[in-house]
């Protein structure tokens, strides 16, 4: 099902026996006492006299509990309401000439159904409700597994090794994530999140895609890891995700390259700057036009 009311129960706005019994009936015991019995009355607007609402409490409770059940009610409620009113109230076409005991069993037959669908619709609520507990259990223990599986992931990228690069370049040059550097999507949310130490998960104007909104952990969690992180207050760049697990054992950086190898011959770098060729080039900028004077600082 696809919502708690899968055969379309719709209540209808009048007060039935029912209704008023349970709601009289305090401490869901099933049963109403006395003067519970003279509050329903008076509730569902049935002019009886004192009288003769002793007379049929005595009349129904057989047992002389001092109580009486719905079933007994119910039929109390048959011998003084109005029955033609309440027919048509339910939309059926009264009998003309019918006597008031067939009237009576016109409208028990009309409160079976309505009782009988009122419960059934009761219990499919509660099958809805239980139902969308256990999911809720299993997206549970479905988001602890998946937050564990990108620990055990991370510890075994981390056995391979990492670099971290701390700030982005004068110029911005080391910062650059490339278009495809060939980073699995999982692995870079990872590393965004330890480099970052939880800020993306707080940054209110970063699209959140369906990945990490399904992978997010609690709030409380994130702001435990942002509090503890040895990464806090620092820039580290996001790119070098893609040198983790890659068994990275030399490293080297100048003013504007950096490059990294790993134990199996692989060779990464990234930075630079375009400025050299400009220089050598014959139809490079630099050859026709002025740079300024030189300082003793250049």
């Amino acid at each position: 099902p696809n919502n708690g009311n899968p055969i379309g129960f719709a209540p209808n706005a009048l007060l039935t026996p029912i209704d008023a019994f349970e709601m009289f009936d305090e401490d869901g015991s099933g049963n109403i006492n006395e003067d519970e019995f003279y509050f329903v009355l008076e509730y569902l607007k049935l002019e009886v006299s004192d009288a003769n609402q002793e007379r049929l409490f005595l009349k129904y409770d057989k047992d002389q509990s001092g109580e009486i059940d719905y079933d007994e009610f119910r039929q109390i409620w048959l011998a003084v309401a109005d029955v033609k009113k309440e027919l048509t109230d339910r939309g059926v076409d009264v009998p003309k000439f019918a006597s008031r005991k067939k009237l009576e069993r016109i409208l028990e037959k009309c409160l079976d159904e309505e009782e009988e669908q009122e419960r059934r619709a009761m219990a499919e609520a509660e099958r809805w409700r239980t139902w969308r507990a256990i999911l809720d259990q299993k997206n549970e223990y479905i988001k602890h597994a998946r937050r564990r599986a990108q620990i055990e992931l991370c510890k075994a990228l981390d056995a391979a090794g990492q670099i971290y690069v701390f700030g982005r370049g004068a110029r911005g040059q080391f910062g650059a994530q490339g278009e495809k550097d060939g980073t699995h999507e999982i692995v870079q949310k990872l590393w965004t999140r330890r480099v970052t130490a939880g800020k993306a998960d707080f940054d209110p104007d970063r699209k959140m895609d369906s990945l990490e909104t399904k992978d997010a952990i609690d709030v409380e969690a994130l702001k435990n890891e942002l509090a503890s992180s040895p990464f806090n207050d620092l820039v580290v760049g996001e790119n070098a995700a893609k040198l983790w697990g890659k068994r990275v054992y030399d490293a080297a950086i100048s003013d504007t390259v950096i490059l990294a190898q790993s134990d199996l011959g692989e060779l990464w770098t990234w930075g630079g700057s375009d400025h050299w060729w400009y220089e050598i080039e014959p139809d490079a900028h630099w050859q026709t036009h002025w740079r300024g004077d030189t300082t003793p600082r250049s």
